[in-house]
């Protein structure tokens, strides 16, 4: 389950970004994983994927099944 914070953030990245939020989302997570910061990669990976469900555009996991 997602944090309720993390839902907030890709919601205010769509507002802010349109369709670039994915992409915006996306950039926070590899600038973290290459300053070597697990948490922030994990934190910018969760929003991205959240966005993605706001946008109806996830793969869900049990449609490759």
């Amino acid at each position: 389950m997602l944090d309720p914070k993390t839902r907030d953030i890709a919601r205010m990245l769509m507002r802010t970004h349109g369709l670039r939020a994915l992409a915006v989302a996306q950039e926070h997570a590899a600038q973290a994983r290459a300053k070597g910061d697990t948490a922030a990669t994990e934190h910018w990976s969760q929003v991205s994927r959240r966005v993605q469900e706001l946008r109806g555009t996830a793969v869900h996991a049990a449609k490759s099944n």
